[in-house]
């Protein structure tokens, strides 16, 4: 993985890049919008440490939206019915406002910012029904209700990558050689 390079489409030739961030794509940063009936990989939404998240069209390869974020993009990521973008950021050890910003994914209007914990991003991901969007920070993973725009829960010492079970009745994360 390099970092340094665009986002790549595969099975296209080079020189069809997605080209824009001034600098690499984080190894989370990047997402493909949910099938809505349209076609599939239409639009893909790509986060970098140049502190900017990006919707691409695919087919035209340009960037259709740009947002700027306080720190490095660290994660960003569709909700399963493609209503919703979460992008989060933050490298630093220091809190630096709200890292985590939950967008309407049609409009990309910021819906609400949400405070993490001091400490670096460690990643966003909503749950399979796409009511809760979880963040990992520093000591914790976040949870918070979409619809109620509220924090519902924070679990210490289980920040890192975050999966769930196909059901969505578990929740797994990674802290350090832990899960």
């Amino acid at each position: 993985l390099d970092l340094d390079e665009p986002p790549q489409l595969l099975g296209l030739q080079r020189g069809d890049d997605l080209v824009g961030h001034g600098d690499g794509v984080g190894p989370a940063g990047l997402d493909v919008e949910p099938d809505r009936g349209e076609p599939d990989g239409r639009r893909v939404l790509s986060g970098s440490v140049d502190d900017t998240a990006r919707i691409w069209d695919v087919e035209s390869r340009r960037a259709l939206a740009e947002f700027t974020m306080q720190d490095e993009v660290r994660d960003v990521e569709y909700s399963p019915d493609g209503r919703w973008i979460a992008i989060g950021s933050g490298s630093t050890l220091a809190s630096h406002g709200d890292p985590v910003q939950l967008r309407d994914a049609r409009t990309t209007e910021v819906v609400t910012a949400l405070p993490l914990a001091p400490g670096p991003l460690t990643g966003v991901t909503f749950s399979p029904d796409g009511s809760r969007l979880f963040a990992g920070a520093g000591p914790r993973t976040v949870v918070w209700d979409i619809a109620s725009r509220r924090r519902v829960a924070s679990v210490e010492r289980l920040s890192g990558d975050i999966a769930f079970s196909a059901n969505g009745e578990r929740m797994f994360t990674r802290s350090g050689a832990a899960i």
